[in-house]
């Protein structure tokens, strides 16, 4: 078997990386002290496709788990609490809606 981690995973992971530097890092602890994560920066996630879907074919479909779990792995590092608000957006929010949500609500 091969257990070796395929080389996409791992430029988006150097990609995720550059993203958190440049959203995430430098407003880290101004959250801290609001005690809040910013909207724009789920969107920021969203928009760059850092939630572990995307929407192909008029269609969600779920990326690789093992794609999150690195790119989890390496927000966590730099802020667990974040991480865990952007994981819960995306294995709460976005996996319902994956797996329940009607087509037109899907396409909205």
């Amino acid at each position: 078997m091969d257990f070796s981690i395929p080389s996409e995973f791992l430029e988006d992971r150097n990609r995720f990386k550059d993203f958190l530097n440049e959203h995430l890092l430098p407003y880290l602890s101004a959250w801290y002290q609001q005690g809040a994560v910013p909207r724009e920066f789920y969107l920021a996630m969203g928009e760059g496709g850092w939630f572990g879907f995307e929407w192909k074919n008029e269609h969600i479909t779920k990326l690789p788990c093992l794609r999150g779990v690195l790119l989890g792995e390496d927000m966590a590092t730099i802020s667990p609490g974040v991480a865990v608000a952007a994981l819960a957006h995306a294995e709460l929010g976005l996996m319902g809606l994956w797996l329940f949500g009607s087509e037109k609500l899907k396409q909205q």
